[in-house]
């Protein structure tokens, strides 16, 4: 069995050992569609330089394939793993993330930028000097920014990037957690790395 399981990772790898010493830390990623009449500003992807201290790269465009433009995500703590809307609630969860001192040390660290992220949740002019950083001429106000997406485009567990238990002696299994942005899930490049990480329990 190979665990690919995403959001519910974890949750498909506890009953099999050691996932459940493995924190959950939420964060939900929000978009807005540049209005069509604006998207000739951006050519490219656009990003802002990241604070190394922060797992998240700042609001940014993204050129889509069918000639969208997208501004961000910015990074807001979600209450609950499946929080795709700012009212989604689970007590359960909520609790899990407040009990995790990797949780707590960030915010006490950070929480000053956790409330801008939040305040651009709520603010479209907020969002829109964001992107501003990147993209001196979409202007405020009557903002160029258009219908919002709601996205669970970042899961953050407080651990490295990637980590992947393996263990072949009792099960055959391979759990694969922590995959926090859409880009490394759909890298060519890790899939082969886990082929290769698979290989001794395939070929049993």
């Amino acid at each position: 069995m190979v665990n690919c399981g995403g959001l519910l990772c974890r949750p498909l790898g506890t009953p099999f050992g050691r996932t459940t010493a493995l924190p959950d830390c939420p964060f939900r990623g929000e978009y807005y569609q540049v209005r069509p009449e604006r998207r000739y500003l951006v050519n490219n992807l656009i990003y802002p330089v990241p604070n190394p201290r922060l797992p998240f790269l700042g609001v940014h465009f993204t050129r889509m394939i069918d000639g969208n433009l997208e501004a961000g995500p910015n990074a807001v703590l979600a209450w609950a793993r499946e929080g795709y809307r700012k009212n989604d609630f689970c007590r359960k969860e909520f609790l899990e993330i407040l009990r995790f001192r990797g949780f707590r040390r960030l915010a006490r660290r950070y929480w000053r930028s956790g409330l801008q992220e939040m305040v651009r949740s709520y603010s479209k002019d907020r969002f829109a000097l964001a992107c501003r950083n990147c993209c001196r001429k979409l202007k405020l106000g009557i903002c160029n920014l258009a219908g919002r997406v709601f996205a669970p485009r970042h899961w953050v567990l407080m651990v490295p990037c990637w980590m992947i238990l393996s263990w072949c002696e009792n099960e055959n299994m391979l759990h694969v957690l922590n995959a926090p942005s859409p880009a490394a899930t759909s890298a060519l490049a890790i899939a082969d790395h886990l082929l290769h990480a698979a290989a001794p329990i395939l070929e049993k």
